[in-house]
């Protein structure tokens, strides 16, 4: 049986990662464009202590990157993971993903590891839906 995740409500807390790209390093603006409006729906955030690093033209290394996805999972204050853009690189954090902590802590996620969807469905839906019940929420 999936693992439906609560609603969204003002004063719930966000977290924001970057699993792919260095994008938020290079346009710190528009990063705080997006925690401003977040704030201003009233919600609270919390940006992953590795979400603004460049490595290359990824978002750290796969350790700091796989390191901000899992805090947010075991945070109990988090109640949703939104991500700084996807794509690139993501697919690197599948095969070192903690499927017992995503199991546990069911938490809405904004397509953390991919915006393709062939990976998605392919890959990540099986592969995280056959060992965490965890429900994706496609947007």
């Amino acid at each position: 049986m999936a693992l439906r995740p609560n609603r969204l409500r003002p004063g719930d807390t966000i977290g924001i990662i970057s699993p792919s790209s260095g994008v938020a390093a290079l346009c710190p603006r528009r990063l705080q464009r997006g925690i401003a409006e977040l704030e201003r729906l009233g919600f609270n955030v919390v940006v992953g202590k590795h979400a603004q690093k460049q490595n290359e033209y990824m978002a750290g290394t796969v350790e700091e990157r796989l390191e901000d996805l899992h805090d947010m999972f075991a945070n109990p204050r988090i109640h949703a993971i939104m991500t700084t853009i996807g794509g690139t690189c993501s697919h690197q954090l599948l095969e070192e993903l903690d499927y017992t902590l995503i199991k546990h802590n069911p938490i809405l996620t904004e397509e953390i590891l991919n915006n393709t969807d062939v990976l998605r469905r392919n890959i990540c839906d099986e592969k995280i839906e056959s060992r965490s019940n965890w429900l994706w929420k496609y947007c």
